[in-house]
């Protein structure tokens, strides 16, 4: 069970009855969606989670009165009625009862039945107070199935019967509790008023009284057990007032003061309850005084060790307290032997005298042991509130530091993913490099052999130049000679060389242009080629990239199959984890020893913490499984992507193969055409000597002025033909050049864009690498706070043990004080009381207490041990 503790206003209070077992089980009409609106505290401390969210409202929002869903938010709303509005809870508060539990609020408040009714809705309902002596939540849950949606809450559980309970006459009593729980069925208002009655040992007429006062019976019930309670009123604020400093007089035990909150003019829930506790000082015949605040913890170490110090404190006393118990006990038990034994009066009066003295001593050792209890009890609370506290951080930072240590697995496999991609492209950088490094070469070895024919061209032509101006000489020196013979014969000698020479250079001419449109054509067919040859191998590089994006889309679907088998594994174990909650959720509620209930509680925290680490788990591989999905998408978008090039290309190739089987058709026609000019042009030539020898013998000029020329002519001829040769030597070697060219920029395009893919895939690999350090280092700060955390959970652990054993050690001493008191009355009765006070000893107020002065300590129910 989880003791709480009232968080005090107006000074503090210690509030002690109200316990509510700490349950993990799930809320049938939990909505998570309202419930993130309507905290966003929660939301900002525990996340958006569905999980969490129901976690946090089963834990603690439901004892804080926050609203699991709509419904149970109206609910409560509808209940939190305006004081003197005698609906809802305003109906059923009872002004005396809480002034009397709680007396040093009524103090504080001067027992103002509203002002106490206030202080009720904004701190009292959150911390487990109930509104009258006859009404207890969890009873009033367990005896109504119809309440089994808010079962959690205590606050919605008396909304309920303030709404909906009193107009159908419902029981709410922890009598009318057992009753259902041994018989089955649900008891009458005169068979519950009995049972109270019978309980509490007060009369059926003020039990009826009672409860009539705040709402709890109907006239027709306290008919039927014989009450009239046609004059029954609510309290006044007067006795109220009178009731708290009665208790306040009588309860010899002050409070320390934690904090002081304004007071609440409006009637509204308790948004956050603050987990503190308070102490009890030593016997006091003062009651509390309003003094300064004791230190609030601020942080969950600070919180422990002021648990560890008050339970400490609290086995102090409690040992202390058993000790003086067992002094009392000794003594007592020697007085009652020797009055048992006494025979003679003077032994008789002389017990009389001694046993005053064992009474006081007994009282005192009782109201001491019930003192120290109180503190006993209050530590445990305040221990085991560290204990949960401490318990949330450290599962809190587990569960972060199990998350953390999964996203860096991750962080750490897509580094070594990025590492081997980088070094595939580097590879691929390399290779198309090395193409490029020869294309480089081939292309500076084709630019020197095109320079060096450049050189060699320009020589053939200088020396055509100097054979071409020898000829022109030669020719003219013959055409005087010709021109000299005089006649019309020598004119039409002149005319036919003349003809003869201008037929030869038309059809030189004609070779020239023929020449000059094959060598052009041809260059155009050899780019066209050279193009050609770049396509396949775009071809086989975007296969290749296509091959690569395959194998990764493959591994990716593999992974996310993979992934998916993970996820399902997950499910299975949150459904076993769940279905061990539940049945250790029924062990809880079964449990009758406090030992059962902490096994079962343990167990119920064992299926939590299972559950939530397996949901983070489940969550990593979620979206591990959405990154490699993504992964596949985009790999598959590339193949698409290359698939579709590769069609683009290959249609490119077949019209690019077409356009090189028509340039080579021109280029041969063209060839055909400068062959057949070539032919013509030497015939003329042939033509042009023939009409020279002609001439020769026709003016009877010498052989060796005619040979001369047609030497020179035929000198320049052949330079001619040397340079025409050497142009077309030229020409192959420029195509061959513009070739290697492309080839150099297809492979410095290629290298370009590898290095860019490279440039990129270093980027991320540096970003997977800090991020995997930042994760690293995240892990390892979390691994220590989870390490200071669980060390911190062990010493609240150890300080709710302590305290523990304290209440148990200032039980036995209360039950010790309790003997030594039976056994001391026991005396008295036996021996009678001295005629005068002078005939006994004096006893100081610290060591005599008059036992019909003993006041009634209220303690915590059985069910909270």
């Amino acid at each position: 069970m989880r003791k709480r503790l009232i968080a005090a206003v107006f000074g503090m209070v210690f509030m002690m009855g109200a316990t509510f077992a700490f349950s993990t089980t799930s809320h049938a009409a939990f909505d998570a969606r309202y419930y993130a609106e309507h905290n966003p505290d929660v939301v900002q401390r525990y996340g958006s989670s569905a999980a969490a969210l129901e976690r946090h409202y089963l834990r603690y929002g439901a004892k804080e009165g926050r609203a699991g869903d709509q419904t149970e938010a109206k609910l409560i709303e509808s209940a939190f009625t305006k004081w003197g509005s005698k609906t809802g809870l305003a109906a059923i508060f009872d002004p005396v009862y809480y002034a009397t539990v709680y007396p040093e609020v009524a103090a504080l408040l001067k027992a103002d039945p509203a002002a106490l009714y206030n202080h009720f809705l904004t701190v009292g309902l959150a911390n487990g107070a109930m509104p009258n002596a006859f009404v207890d939540s969890a009873s009033y849950g367990a005896i109504y199935s119809d309440t089994s949606t808010i079962a959690e809450n205590p606050v919605a559980l008396l909304a309920h019967f303030a709404t909906v309970g009193v107009t159908e006459n419902r029981v709410a009593s922890q009598e009318a509790a057992a009753i259902y729980k041994e018989t089955g069925s649900v008891p009458d208002k005169k068979t519950e008023i009995a049972a109270i009655a019978s309980t509490r040992n007060v009369t059926v007429e003020n039990v009826t009284k009672s409860m009539a006062a705040v709402n709890g019976v109907t006239a027709q019930d306290a008919k039927e057990v014989g009450v009239d309670i046609a004059n029954v009123k609510p309290a006044s604020q007067k006795t109220a007032m009178e009731v708290a400093k009665s208790a306040n007089a009588a309860s010899g035990t002050t409070v320390i003061p934690l904090s002081t909150v304004a007071q609440t003019t409006a009637p509204a829930p308790a948004a956050t309850t603050q987990e503190t506790t308070t102490q009890p000082q030593e016997d006091s015949a003062e009651p509390a005084k309003e003094e300064e605040p004791a230190p609030t913890a601020t942080t969950t170490k600070e919180l422990v060790a002021q648990a560890k110090a008050a339970a400490d404190a609290s086995a102090q006393h409690a040992d202390a307290a058993l000790s003086k118990a067992e002094s009392a006990s000794k003594n007592a038990r020697t007085i009652l032997q020797a009055a048992k034994s006494a025979t003679t009066s003077e032994e008789i009066e002389k017990i009389r005298a001694q046993v005053i003295k064992v009474a006081a001593e007994a009282n005192a050792a009782y109201a001491d042991a019930n003192s120290a209890l109180v503190q006993a009890y209050n530590a445990d609370t305040f221990a085991t509130n560290a204990c949960y506290r401490a318990e949330d951080e450290y599962n809190y930072l587990r569960d972060d530091g199990s998350i953390k240590s999964m996203w860096s697995s991750y962080k750490q496999s897509k580094h070594s993913e990025l590492e081997s991609t980088v070094i595939g492209i580097q590879k691929s950088k390399e290779s198309a490099d090395s193409v490029l490094s020869d294309a480089e070469a081939a292309l500076q070895d084709a630019q020197k052999k095109l320079d060096e024919a450049l050189e060699a061209l320009e020589t053939l032509e200088a020396a055509a130049s100097s054979k071409k101006t020898d000829a022109a000489s030669k020719t003219t020196a013959l055409m005087q000679a010709i021109s000299s013979t005089g006649g019309d014969s020598a004119e039409s000698a002149l005319t036919y060389i003349s003809d003869a020479k201008a037929d030869y250079e038309n059809a030189k001419l004609a070779f020239s242009t023929s020449k000059d449109k094959a060598i052009i054509v041809r260059m155009s067919t050899g780019k066209t080629a050279a193009s050609t040859n770049r396509i396949p191998i775009q071809i086989r590089s975007l296969e290749t990239e296509k091959s690569n994006a395959e194998d990764r889309m493959q591994q990716a679907q593999a992974e996310v199959s993979g992934l998916t088998s993970e996820i399902e594994s997950s499910n299975s174990i949150i459904e076993e984890c769940q279905k061990a909650l539940a049945a250790a959720e029924a062990d809880l509620t079964k449990s009758e020893s406090k030992q059962e209930a902490r096994d079962a509680r343990e167990k119920i925290i064992d299926a939590t913490h299972k559950i939530a680490e397996k949901e983070g788990e489940r969550a990593v591989a979620e979206a591990r499984q959405a990154d490699r999905q993504a992964e596949a998408d985009k790999n598959k978008a590339t193949i698409d992507k290359c698939t579709e090039k590769i069609a683009e290309l290959s249609a490119t190739q077949i019209a690019a193969d077409k356009a090189k089987t028509d340039a080579e058709a021109e280029n041969t026609a063209a060839v055909n055409d400068c062959v057949e000019k070539q032919s013509t042009a030497a015939e003329k030539w042939n033509a042009y000597k023939q009409a020279l020898q002609n001439i020769s013998g026709l003016q009877g000029l010498s052989s060796e002025q005619i040979q001369a020329v047609i030497d020179a002519e035929e000198a320049l001829r052949e330079a001619e033909k040397a340079v025409e040769d050497k142009k077309d030597s030229n020409a192959d070697l420029e195509s061959d050049r513009d070739a290697k060219k492309d080839q150099r920029d297809g492979a410095k395009g290629q290298s370009d864009a590898l290095q860019a893919e490279l440039d990129a895939a270093k980027n991320q690999l540096a970003q997977a690498s800090a991020e995997a350090k930042a994760a690293a280092e995240a892990l390892e700060a979390c691994q220590k706070s989870q390490d200071e955390a669980e060390k911190t959970m062990m010493d609240a652990q150890n300080a709710m043990k302590v305290s523990e054993d304290a209440v148990t050690t200032a039980k036995k001493a209360e039950e010790t004080a309790a003997g030594a008191k039976v056994m001391a009355e026991e005396v008295q009765d036996m021996v009678g009381t001295p005629s005068t006070a002078s005939e006994h000893p004096s006893v100081s107020s610290s060591e005599a207490m008059p036992t019909s002065d003993i006041p009634a300590i209220v303690t915590p129910n059985a069910d909270a041990q």
